[in-house]
């Protein structure tokens, strides 16, 4: 996350859906945007704070309204709080995430990534 080296690096990784120079397949947060809807990238930055949804998801939220989100299936909350040490949403803020998936926009404009699987996410807890 924090090597500029690597972060613009021409190198390929070979993934189950193709091959990505690193410089084009991983996103910053900030730098995600409308144009990235319907692509598979390695999305990451830091949480500003998380929440449960009405359904009982949970909404990974990396600032406002217009940045992205990740939202995690009701399903994968056992598992996911045993994984990452959790006892509360409120434990991820300041969290850096790193999440391979393909960005989604909802109906009201929402740029979101769907975690549907445990094996496309991992969260580096604050210290």
């Amino acid at each position: 996350m924090f090597s500029d080296q690597f972060r613009t690096s021409d190198q390929l990784i070979a993934l189950p859906e193709g091959q990505f120079r690193v410089k084009d397949f991983f996103v910053a947060f900030g730098q995600v945007a409308a144009h990235l809807v319907g692509e598979y990238r390695g999305y990451w930055g830091m949480l500003s704070d998380a929440r449960f949804g009405r359904n009982g998801e949970i909404w990974l939220n990396s600032g406002g309204q217009q940045n992205v989100s990740t939202v995690v299936n009701v399903e994968l909350l056992p598992e996911f709080s045993r994984r990452f040490r959790l006892e509360e949403p409120e434990d991820l803020a300041g969290a850096y995430a790193l999440v391979f998936g393909t960005l989604g926009k909802s109906s009201n404009g929402k740029l979101y990534l769907a975690c549907n699987d445990l094996r496309y996410i991992t969260v580096s807890l604050a210290d």
